[in-house]
C-alpha cells in the first residue's frame, strides 16, 4: 500500500520528467492527511500506476496518472510544493491466471476483471502478447468508444489500453483482458 514515505513533491512526470497521461478525478482542495488518502485510494480504485493532488492552486484536485509508453513509469514529482506525486510502484503479478474474452466483447464477466494498469501489462506478458505501446484512456467522452478496464489490439505489433474510465462500450477492433474463467451453457458445458 502506498504511504506517505512513497510521496515525492510535484506533479508526476515519467522517468525523463516528460509528461504523461492523466484523468482528473475530483477538484476538491485541501493538504490534510485524510485528504491524501483519499485520493490514493480513488486512483487505486481505477488501477492508475501513480496519482498526483495538487492543492491551493487553480487546478487543484486528485488526479490518476498514465503513460502513453510501455515502460509505466517509474514516475517522480516535478518539485513544486504545493503538488504531490504517488508511485505505486506495483509489479501486477497478483498470482492469477489469465484469458482474452472474445474481441468486440464489451467487458470482462463481473468478478474477473483487471483491477489495474500494471496488471493489465502482467496479464498480456502472461498470455504471451507482445505490448509496443501503451494509450490510456481518460478522456470522458471516449467512454463510447473503449471498453472499460484493460483491453488489447493487434494492431502495429500490439497495443494494450488501459481505461481509467468507470464505464465504456465494445469496441470491435478490441479485445478485453480478464482474470481467468470458464464459459458454460445453460446445461453446465
Amino acid at each position: 500500500k502506498p504511504s506517505d514515505s512513497l510521496m515525492q513533491h510535484g506533479f508526476c512526470k515519467g522517468a525523463a520528467g516528460e509528461n504523461v497521461g492523466h484523468r482528473k478525478l475530483d477538484s476538491l482542495d485541501g493538504d490534510l492527511e485524510p485528504r491524501k488518502k483519499e485520493c490514493m485510494a480513488k486512483c487505486q480504485a481505477v488501477g492508475a500506476p501513480a496519482c498526483s493532488l495538487i492543492i491551493s492552486d487553480w487546478n487543484h484536485g486528485c488526479y490518476a496518472m498514465g503513460d502513453y509508453s510501455d515502460k509505466m513509469g517509474p514516475y517522480h514529482g516535478s518539485g513544486k510544493t504545493n503538488q504531490f506525486c504517488w508511485d505505486f510502484n506495483e509489479t501486477g503479478l497478483l498470482g492469477h491466471s489469465y484469458r482474452m474474452a472474445d474481441q468486440g466483447d464489451a467487458a470482462c464477466p463481473p468478478g474477473t476483471e483487471i483491477t489495474s494498469m500494471a496488471e493489465c501489462k502482467a496479464a498480456l506478458n502472461d498470455l504471451g502478447k507482445p505490448v509496443v505501446s501503451i494509450s490510456t484512456v481518460a478522456y470522458e467522452g471516449y467512454s463510447k468508444n473503449y471498453p472499460k478496464g484493460c483491453t488489447y489490439t493487434t494492431y502495429n505489433g500490439g497495443k494494450m489500453y488501459w481505461s481509467l474510465l468507470d464505464q465504456g462500450t465494445a469496441h470491435s477492433g478490441l479485445t478485453p483482458v480478464c482474470r481467468q474463467y470458464l464459459r458454460a451453457d445453460e446445461t453446465g458445458h
